[in-house]
């Protein structure tokens, strides 16, 4: 699969802790120590694994999991949720915000990535969602052409054939700016008219020779079939 963010991260006490766990477990990461703004940081991540650590925080815990988990739900993601073991008696909120999975503190650095992995491979099984993909953007591909699945096949059958392939990544920033400013539908329709762009680009650039793949998020692939000499002027046109 292509490399993208596979965790978003609040952690109030233990910041650095989670951030030195995420580069253990080979993930890209975002992780912050704060619940403020974390709806539109989450959905700019684009990220299929939550974790919000609210060991020693379970009141700022539970109100990020409020804020969080309804999106997460909608996204097919997973949410871990960890929590002191002082704590447990709010176990039953922490379900009702619509947490995955749990883990009780005091745990390992090893458990705790035991339990991200297990939430990784919970997100693989969700319903209409093809490995790690946002589910909204599966579909989206699976419509238009831009589905990653198909980008690697195409990348597969071009290394077996012996042509070249390269691969671009592209991930649109500041979305959460126009998620305040005017709310989900306009980052949707900004993130297609990006999507647009970045095919007519491609297809003027390399003949065809083409793909754009949806990752999820605002991340997006373009797998074309040129060398490295060929993807200067691709990436100057999408500028």
């Amino acid at each position: 699969m292509l490399n993208r963010t596979m965790l978003f991260a609040c952690s109030f006490r233990h910041f650095a802790e989670i951030a030195d766990i995420a580069v253990a477990c080979g993930w890209d990461a975002v992780v912050t120590a704060t619940a403020s703004g974390i709806d539109p940081a989450y959905a700019e991540s684009g990220a299929p694994v939550v974790l919000i650590d609210a060991r020693g925080a379970i009141a700022q815990g539970l109100a990020a999991a409020q804020t969080i988990a309804p999106r997460v739900a909608e996204d097919g993601g997973a949410l871990l949720f960890v929590l002191s073991r002082r704590d447990c008696t709010a176990l039953d909120r922490v379900f009702e915000l619509g947490a995955t999975h749990f883990l009780i503190d005091p745990a390992s650095d090893g458990e705790l990535i035991q339990s991200l992995r297990f939430a990784a491979r919970h997100v693989t099984r969700a319903p209409g969602r093809p490995g790690i993909v946002d589910r909204r953007d599966a579909m989206a591909g699976a419509r238009f052409g831009r589905d990653p699945n198909l980008a690697q096949q195409w990348i597969a059958a071009r290394i077996g054939d012996g042509q070249p392939v390269s691969v671009v990544l592209v991930s649109l920033s500041r979305l959460d700016i126009v998620n305040a400013a005017h709310g989900r539908p306009a980052v949707d329709s900004l993130i297609e008219v990006a999507v647009e762009r970045a095919e007519v680009v491609a297809a003027e650039a390399m003949a065809g020779a083409a793909r754009v793949a949806r990752l999820g998020g605002a991340d997006l692939a373009l797998v074309v079939g040129a060398g490295a000499a060929d993807i200067a002027a691709l990436i100057a046109a999408l500028d």
